[in-house]
């Protein structure tokens, strides 16, 4: 498996190599980005928008930008969001949010999307140009709509066709954007520091380390355990929202179980009422952690984790620092900690990912159903009638089942033991 974690990286040929994408970053038009960012007026503000991981991307490049005086947001309030997607639909979303914020001519709306072709992102652009704010994008692939709306000198699109090695290369070139305004320091030197720094971390006990991590969650999606991620920074959110979604995107199994250990309500009543140290603990122990569970400590953000330590141990549930003890970053400054994060869960998501769509035959069937609107997915009877016809049709074979992701079909052949255990949701 440690091959597969070293083509991801880059650290061996032939995989989705992110540290040599990392040197080919479109430098031109995050030029163009920064002398936006320079010319910002009083009262503008830095707006970031994307879905799924790319709303934790935003979140984190607007948190650094606060860090360095520059008021940013993501669009509107997020609490209204699914508020707004039952009356209006899902694709309003952010230009709702820009409506709530009174978006104008001093604002820069910043789209996060590796297709490019995020319905709720394009109808935002839009809101913005009209009310005359500046747009740009970073995106992947081949940009797609959102380049077009952007315009080619305002679209940082990563040089990678790997979702998740696309999200990591928005980090890194955020962060070089906001340290060379904040620096002065020529882009493409910036850009090399971060990879210096990157190259370190990339060392081969790390990777051996974070392919026994990986090895561990297999091993933990095998016997249908649970997958603690344990942390409140965004890294760590972004890590639980990865591989509860995409690591077995295609897979028809449950697959993998990453809990959420607080909401806002219950943290702040927990460090009121407890002290800090325990928001974490508080949300563990009421899972009765077992010796088939595996957790991963997210020790990057000064919370304490003896508390958590101490529930493991006691449980016999086996463990992993990121931070520390197993994956080291101790050497790394702040913002360079807070790219790694998700990149360790992005690594294990991908790799995993491709290692069970081998393993279940993974194929895509040349159809789109229609589907519910805007659903991208049948429930339990409707896959099952569908399936029923398209093995009558012969267009699956009698021991494959039927998938559903981002509204395309794939086959996949569930072994015997396995048949109990399939997921339509």
């Amino acid at each position: 498996m440690q091959s597969s974690f070293n083509k991801y990286f880059g650290t061996e040929p032939g995989g989705d190599n992110l540290f040599l994408s990392s040197s080919r970053l479109p430098i031109a038009s995050m030029q163009n980005f920064r002398r936006a960012m320079a010319a910002l007026p009083h009262g503008g503000r830095l707006i970031f928008m994307g879905n799924g991981g790319s709303f934790d991307n935003a979140r984190q490049m607007a948190a650094w930008c606060r860090r360095a005086g520059i008021p940013a947001k993501t669009p509107g309030h997020p609490d209204d969001y699914f508020s707004v997607a039952q009356t209006e639909g899902y694709g309003e979303i952010f230009a709702y949010g820009l409506r709530q914020d009174h978006v104008g001519p001093s604002d820069i709306v910043v789209g996060i999307s590796g297709s490019g072709n995020s319905e709720n992102i394009l109808k935002a652009f839009e809101s913005a140009k009209a009310a005359d704010a500046q747009i740009f994008c970073f995106g992947g692939r081949d940009g797609g709509k959102m380049r077009v709306l952007c315009g080619e000198e305002n679209s940082m699109v990563a040089p990678n066709e790997c979702m998740e090695a696309i999200e990591d290369l928005h980090m890194i070139m955020m962060l070089a954007v906001l340290r060379s305004l904040c620096s002065e320091d020529k882009l493409s030197e910036i850009v090399e520091e971060i990879r210096a720094h990157l190259s370190r971390f990339l060392s081969e006990s790390n990777i051996a380390k974070i392919a026994e991590t990986a090895a561990k969650i297999r091993e933990t999606v095998a016997h249908h355990g649970m997958l603690y991620i344990l942390g409140t920074c965004i890294g760590s959110n972004h890590i639980r929202a990865d591989l509860n979604r995409g690591a077995t995107n295609a897979i028809p199994l449950r697959g993998i179980a990453a809990p959420e250990f607080f909401s806002m309500n219950s943290a702040q009543a927990t460090a009121n009422d407890d002290g800090p140290d325990f928001i974490l603990a508080d949300g563990l122990i009421k899972f009765s952690p077992k010796p088939s569970d595996f957790a991963v400590l997210c020790e990057t953000d000064g919370i304490e984790f003896s508390l958590c330590r101490e529930i493991l141990e006691d449980a016999g549930t086996p463990f992993m620092t990121l931070g520390h003890a197993d994956i080291t970053m101790d050497f790394l400054p702040i913002e360079e900690r807070e790219i790694v994060v998700p990149m360790v869960g992005h690594a294990c998501g991908r790799v995993l990912r491709s290692l069970l769509q081998e393993e279940l035959a993974v194929r895509k069937l040349p159809l789109r159903p229609e589907f519910p609107a805007g659903q991208k997915k049948f429930g339990a009877k409707s896959t099952k009638d569908l399936e029923a016809r398209l093995k009558a049709e012969g267009v699956l074979s009698p021991t494959e089942s039927l998938v559903f992701c981002y509204g395309e079909c794939f086959a996949a052949t569930l072994p015997e033991e396995k048949q109990g255990h399939r997921c339509f949701y």
